[in-house]
């Protein structure tokens, strides 16, 4: 009988990072002959994306016990955990799979001790988190884990102000290891969205929908930067990394800041948008086709350095700073708070006049 393996993650919400790590470990628990089962909070869109079994991902469902019983492993895969709730509830699930004797893992996760709900956090120095509980349970939890292993050095440095005193490895995020559909696979999607590439430069967008004050300023200069890129005979096309899950949940709808953008920009009709959700795989491959990425996405980062491609990263999450500590090849960056129409433009000369790559 095949080994299962349960994977939790932040799955079946259109992001397109967490699809991307968890496309990266379905293909190497196949390899090695595992048969894997996803917790998702959309079973369906899962299936559809990875044509794997999947589950929901709510403690008081059948189906999820089900396939925490004829699991002999549990896997939390990649991705941020946020703030004491999250925290709490992933610690309990470790608790019940070691009670019930399931080996259980953590693969390339970061850990932040704050909520997050769509506005800019970026911490210099990691910290414990504040209370008691959340703590306590850290400690019992990744104690009773077989193995934990870390994407940056503030997630490693905020298990230990919080009491977990373990071997921590690190491992890079996953999602350097997704493989990008063909190069014919990649035009085809970008000619469906009217994407034309004769022209002098072809530039990748991708922001996040954050809190109106945020975006409202994000948007005024970004739509004052990429009419001044048309204008010079760019192509834009805007490249979601969120598709969207729930109404409340503004901040996983890219779509959102894309519409928004497209209503701002003198030439809002010229800007391509990719609208259609596309599995990790071919997301990726599109990046080949650009010359220049202006990014906000982590694995909207991720995927340019993959493929090589000049990126400016619009920071405004603790994480990617991280991420540019250590792989920052092809890379310059701008904190939102800094965000300008003039800073953004001189980086973009400085960035192409050097760096445009010879398809």
């Amino acid at each position: 009988m095949r080994h299962r393996v349960l994977l939790h993650g932040y799955f079946g919400m259109g992001n397109v990072g967490d699809e991307a790590i968890l496309a990266v470990i379905i293909r190497e628990l196949k390899s090695k002959g595992f048969e894997p089962l996803v917790l998702s909070a959309n079973p369906q869109r899962t299936m559809k994306l990875h044509g794997v079994s999947s589950y929901p991902d709510k403690l008081f469902s059948s189906r999820f016990w089900s396939a925490l019983f004829e699991s002999s492993l549990l896997i939390f895969a990649g991705g941020g955990k946020y703030g004491g709730r999250t925290i709490r509830r992933l610690c309990l699930l470790v608790i019940l799979a070691k009670i019930l004797g399931k080996r259980v893992e953590f693969r390339a996760i970061g850990v932040y001790p704050y909520e997050w709900a769509g506005s800019p956090i970026v911490m210099d120095m990691p910290r414990s988190f504040n209370d008691w509980l959340t703590r306590t349970a850290l400690k019992i939890a990744f104690t009773l884990a077989d193995k934990v292993t870390v994407r940056d050095t503030f997630s490693k440095y905020t298990l230990t102000l919080s009491g977990v005193f373990r071997e921590v490895e690190f491992e890079e995020d996953p999602a350097f290891k997704l493989e990008p559909v063909s190069d014919d696979s990649a035009l085809r999607i970008l000619s469906h969205h009217g994407v034309d590439l004769t022209h002098k430069l072809v530039v990748g967008v991708n922001l996040r929908t954050l809190d109106l004050k945020t975006r409202s300023k994000i948007v005024k200069v970004l739509s004052e930067v990429l009419d001044w890129l048309v204008e010079h005979d760019a192509e834009v096309v805007f490249i979601p990394f969120g598709y969207g899950s729930t109404s409340k949940r503004f901040f996983d709808n890219d779509l959102i800041v894309a519409n928004e953008l497209k209503n701002m920009m003198s030439y809002g009709y010229k800007l391509k948008v990719i609208d259609v959700e596309y599995k990790p795989q071919e997301i990726l491959g599109l990046f080949k086709f650009l010359d220049l990425s202006i990014g906000m996405r982590y694995h909207s980062i991720i995927f340019s350095i993959m493929m090589k491609i000049p990126t400016i990263a619009l920071v405004y999450d603790t994480k990617i700073l991280e991420l540019l500590k250590f792989r920052k090849e092809n890379c310059t960056y701008l904190s939102i708070d800094k965000l300008s129409t003039v800073k953004l433009k001189n980086i973009i000369e400085k960035v192409i006049q050097h760096k445009i790559p010879t398809r």
